[in-house]
């Protein structure tokens, strides 16, 4: 007995160390759905924007706060790409509200300057062709000479079956956003000039509601001569000034 090795008084400590020792992984917390909704909407929802409604961008905005608030009571992961989410909607948003607004009123410009020339007062006939003349799309005139007298013969006969303009014109709520200006929305019968051309073609045209005293009617601006022209046309707008870009004027009933 005496020559037994004495025994190891750690040895109950170390079996209870080893003991406490984590058997298992921790658990990785999953990371929330909500976040990557939000995360892949913002791009979505962030491109449609830029041709629809701008608003569009505020709903991965709410998805993204409610996974925030929803992570830091469940301890998810998913933080970053909520905060990602946000960040990109707000950039989205912000440029489709500038395009938007810029767009509408850049488009607009060119139907409200010739209405504001064709209804000043102070200008006689030839007074208001000649103004016109800075409106007129060169190709549309050289194969139109009498072209902006039309015009202003359009317009006085629409005046005396509706009295005076209003002095606004208004974009369609037919498409959101700016594109309601040049898609062509479903409209009534052609007043004035009448003829059996068919409507221009998206992107062909300003499209607006103009007010008159006893009515409202759709005013198309067409864009260059044709097609080919169209994109040349738009190149040429000037801002705040007359732009040459028309190459005729129609008039449609509401429907």
């Amino acid at each position: 007995m005496d020559d037994l090795p004495p025994a190891d008084a750690s040895a109950p400590e170390s079996h209870a160390a080893e003991a406490a020792l984590p058997n298992a992984p921790e658990r990785v917390m999953p990371i929330s759905g909500l976040a990557i909704s939000a995360l892949v909407l913002s791009f979505v929802c962030g491109f449609v924007s830029l041709v629809g409604p701008w608003k569009a961008t505020l709903i991965p905005i709410g998805l993204a706060a409610l996974a925030l608030a929803l992570i830091s009571k469940t301890g998810k992961r998913g933080r970053i790409p909520a905060i990602f989410a946000i960040l990109i909607s707000l950039a989205f948003g912000s440029c489709s509200y500038m395009l938007h607004t810029q767009g509408r009123e850049a488009f607009a410009a060119v139907p409200r300057g010739m209405l504001q020339t064709l209804s000043d007062e102070k200008l006689d006939a030839a007074a208001t062709d000649e103004a016109m003349l800075a409106w007129a799309w060169p190709a549309a005139l050289e194969a139109d000479p009498g072209l902006v007298p039309s015009w202003r013969e359009a317009f006085d006969a629409l005046v005396a079956e509706l009295g005076p303009w209003g002095g606004t014109v208004e974009s369609g709520d037919h498409v959101p956003g700016f594109t309601a200006l040049v898609v062509p929305p479903t409209h009534g019968d052609e007043i004035r000039p009448r003829n059996d051309d068919a409507p221009p073609a998206p992107g062909g045209g300003i499209w607006v509601k103009v007010p008159f005293e006893k009515g409202t009617v759709w005013m198309c601006t067409l864009l260059g001569t044709g097609r080919e022209d169209d994109r040349k046309a738009v190149a040429q707008f000037k801002e705040n000034a007359p732009s040459p870009v028309v190459g005729g004027v129609r008039y449609f009933r509401l429907e």
